[in-house]
Order: C-alpha cells, then sequence, then structure tokens
C-alpha cells in the first residue's frame, strides 16, 4: 500500500519555461478504477505497462492524455543508470539528444501519488516511476526499471511492465556512455531506444 493516497481532485500546476511543450491539462474526471494499459512502442519492440487507476489516477490521466497529443512520439530514451532507463523527455529527438538537459516537459507539474513507503526493495524489477525533480513536481518523464533497486521511496509509481522486459533487459546489458559521470551519474544507453509512439488504451 502506497502513501500519499490518491488525491480526491487531480491537482495540474503550471510549469511554463524554455523546455516546456504546451498541451493544456488533462480534462477532470479521469477514471479511478480497474487497469488501464500504455504501450510503448519503441525501434527495439513494445513495451506493455499496466497501470492501477485506484492506486495512480492522476498519473494515468497525465499519460492518457499527453498520448493523445502524441507528445512523446518520437522522443529517445535519454538517460540510463544501472538498473534504469530514463525517458519521456520531449526534447530528446533526433541527433541532438545527447546535447538534452534533460529538463524537458510539458507545462504543468502534478503531485505525487502511489509512493512505495512499505515495499522492500521500494523499486522491484518491472516497475515504472517517475523521474522528479522534488516532492510533488512530476512532468511527463519515466523510468523503466529492469533490476531490483532500493530507492528512497519518492517516485510515484506508474504500473507495471506487463510485456517487453526483455526489449529494456538488452539494453541493459549494452550498458551506458558514462556521460553523466560522476554526478548527477549515468549516461546515454549505448543501444538507442527511440519511442515511436506511446498510446494509452481504455481502462478495463
Amino acid at each position: 500500500s502506497g502513501s500519499p493516497a490518491a488525491p480526491g481532485e487531480c491537482v495540474w500546476n503550471e510549469q511554463p519555461g524554455p523546455q516546456a511543450v504546451a498541451v493544456g491539462t488533462p480534462p477532470p474526471g479521469e477514471p479511478r478504477q480497474g487497469t488501464q494499459v500504455m504501450t510503448v512502442s519503441t525501434n527495439l519492440g513494445d513495451i506493455e505497462v499496466t497501470m492501477d487507476l485506484a492506486a495512480s489516477p492522476c498519473i494515468a490521466a497525465s499519460f492518457a492524455h499527453l498520448a493523445s497529443q502524441e507528445f512523446y512520439d518520437g522522443s529517445k530514451c535519454h538517460r540510463m543508470f544501472p538498473g534504469i532507463l530514463q525517458c519521456g523527455d520531449p526534447n530528446a529527438r533526433g541527433e541532438g539528444y545527447r546535447e538534452t538537459d534533460g529538463q524537458g516537459g510539458p507545462t504543468y507539474r502534478y503531485p505525487d501519488e502511489n509512493l512505495p513507503t512499505n515495499q522492500s526493495p521500494a523499486y522491484p524489477a518491472g516497475v515504472v516511476a517517475m523521474a522528479n525533480s522534488g516532492p510533488d513536481s512530476n512532468g511527463s518523464q519515466f523510468f523503466f526499471i529492469y533490476e531490483d533497486l532500493q530507492l528512497p521511496p519518492s517516485y510515484a509509481i506508474v504500473g507495471s511492465i506487463t510485456a517487453g522486459m526483455e526489449v529494456l533487459t538488452a539494453v541493459g546489458e549494452a550498458g551506458h556512455d558514462g556521460a553523466f559521470e560522476p554526478s548527477p551519474g549515468g549516461g546515454h544507453p549505448n543501444t538507442e531506444v527511440v519511442i515511436e509512439s506511446l498510446r494509452v488504451g481504455d481502462p478495463a
């Protein structure tokens, strides 16, 4: 059971800036029961993520909204640490993606939900979580976790990888270029990962 509990109403805080892409905000009345499947189609194969709408309704609403705007299409997963592949920066495109500072996102941020405060490890292999720049600063960036990780439970859980884990394992085995060492760490994946499309299905 994660905390904080999902808010009764999703809050979308405006976050304009030079790295932000304007896409409006998700519509109200987001579904809060059942599951929703997000399909991330990459140049290496599809990865499916099942989202729990009771646990992460605002996260799912944000992904569904951004997917409807084709927000992620053509972007590259720009950063990798041991066990983690980070994606979702709309500016990480084309040849210039290695120069992106990883600050891109939509023109809104939203609060944390579904933090794994009572789990060990907090982030087992197969979990997808939101990247952030501090509490309640979720935007569009997220990371796939392909090895068990004991991180502090400060990254909101998106859902679970239900297909395509082998894509991530292969990318992990190829390593990264160390471009962000020593701090903040990691690098660009040696195997380029392009999100050709990211789509969210209807709630089930």
